[in-house]
């Protein structure tokens, strides 16, 4: 989950995540492709993904191990 402002993240290769969010129409930017990912949608493997505010919106991890780059403020639940 993104804690403060803006977190920026990238699935890397070897693990596989989904969108979560509280909304039905707001979810995760993807600024590589520009794509807006809704809650319950996997997250394509080295896109850089944006959260731009901590309004609960993140990533559920969904393999057992997962390599995630993050840039700012988030925890891990």
């Amino acid at each position: 989950m993104a804690n403060s402002g803006t977190v920026e993240i990238i699935i890397r290769p070897g693990g596989r995540a989904r969108v979560t969010t509280p909304y039905t129409n707001r979810g995760l930017i993807n600024l590589t492709s520009g794509q807006e990912h809704l809650g319950s949608a996997l997250v394509p493997i080295n896109s850089l993904l944006l959260i731009p505010r901590a309004d609960r919106r993140g990533l559920v991890i969904l393999s057992d191990v997962a390599y995630v780059l993050v840039r700012g403020d988030y925890e891990i639940r």
